[in-house]
């Protein structure tokens, strides 16, 4: 399955060729119809990343959010990542910002850490590959 333009600009992000910014006015810029959507999407792209619980404070950091916003004490309590982000993608509206940039941020951390270790030499995973994949 093809990754949307939208999903391949998010990739971009999280392999340090776009600002993290670009994606933060990505998501304020959707419908609010929109959002839910993509924080669901999010919290899968983060769980296949596998994040690790040493990463968390690097990506509220990240995410420019304050340690006692709500995505972050939920982050923060699970005993894995993982096991808060679709508690995380399924907050009320308000915190809808909050929560997408909390989980791309995290999403960028893990990614990056993978792609330096476990797909240093190669991988099959498409969206680290749809650029060199273009004709």
């Amino acid at each position: 399955m093809a990754l949307s333009s939208d999903a391949k600009m998010l990739n971009r992000v999280a392999q340090g060729r776009l600002p993290f910014i670009d994606a933060v006015r990505w998501f304020e810029s959707l419908p609010e119809t929109e959002q839910p959507r993509w924080l669901r999407a999010i919290a899968l792209m983060c769980h296949q990343a596998y994040p690790h619980n040493g990463e968390i404070d690097r990506a509220i950091t990240l995410a420019e959010l304050k340690p006692t916003f709500t995505p972050c004490v939920i982050l923060h309590a699970a005993a894995r990542p993982e096991h808060a982000l679709d508690r995380i993608a399924a907050l009320p509206p308000d915190e809808r910002q909050k929560a997408f940039r909390l989980m791309f941020a995290l999403y960028c951390i893990a990614d990056t850490r993978r792609r330096e270790t476990q797909c240093k030499n190669g991988c099959s995973h498409e969206w680290h590959n749809f650029d060199k994949n273009a004709i």
